[in-house]
Formats: C-alpha cells, structure tokens, sequence
C-alpha cells in the first residue's frame, strides 16, 4: 500500500455478500504508532494486529462516513457519547469494527480535526472496549 493520495480498497462482509469498501486516503497511520498509542493507554491487553487508520481528507471522511452508516457496516454513537447526534462534518473520527467476516478494524480520521493524535486515543478505547467483551 503506497503513502499519500489514492484509493484503499478492502473487502468487507454485508449479509453474507462480499462488498467492496472504497475510500480515498490521505494518509494511513503506521502501525508503529497505532501500537505506541495503544501501549500507552491500554497497558492490561496486547495491540490488536488488525486494526487499520486512516487520514482522510474532510470531503473523503464525510463520504466514507455516509457509505458506513448507509450500508450497516457503522452505527452512529456520537448521541450516546457526546449527548447530541453529530452530522459528519462535526466529527472527528469514526471506527468500523471488525467482525466475523471481515479482515479489519478501519480508523477514520478527519485530515483537519482539532487534534489527531487525541482523536486516534479516541476512536483505539472503541476498539479496546471491543475486544475487551471478546477477551
């Protein structure tokens, strides 16, 4: 997978079909620093080696954003977590989490969120709170 601007392509599961879940990176986070962060919070459970992240630019997050939710691939929580729905451009980061059929779990960042790393610490507790029912 090359750096820089160009279409991801990664099979997903939906009812039982293979869909193909296309989105335009900016930049992907190295997983080195997915594990560093990871580390540094979540100390009591090893790194999940299929978690994937994203820097999408702010018209590619709000598409990808739109094609999860559309597709029941995602759920929107932000009511849940923030205490109103937030539109997609309000948002910083999105997590897809990976289940039986598919390969990854897919971060999402938008490329001008208020602080990315902080975002990343985010959306990696949502994959921790996961993995934590299925450990």
């Amino acid at each position: 997978m090359k750096r820089g601007k160009e279409t991801i392509e990664k099979d997903e599961m939906k009812g039982g079909e293979l869909m193909l879940l296309k989105f335009k990176c900016k930049k992907e986070i190295p997983q080195q620093k997915l594990k560093k962060v990871w580390e540094s919070e979540f100390k009591d459970k090893p790194f999940p080696s299929d978690v994937r992240a994203y820097i999408l630019t702010t018209k590619h997050y709000i598409k990808t954003f739109n094609t999860l939710l559309k597709s029941g691939h995602g759920y929107d929580t932000s009511e849940k977590e923030w205490g109103e729905k937030l539109l997609p451009h309000q948002s910083a980061g999105v997590t897809r989490l990976r289940s039986d059929e598919d390969k990854y779990t897919l971060i999402f960042i938008r490329d001008n969120a208020p602080d990315i790393d902080k975002t990343l610490k985010h959306e990696l507790t949502h994959v921790y709170n996961d993995e934590k029912e299925k450990w």
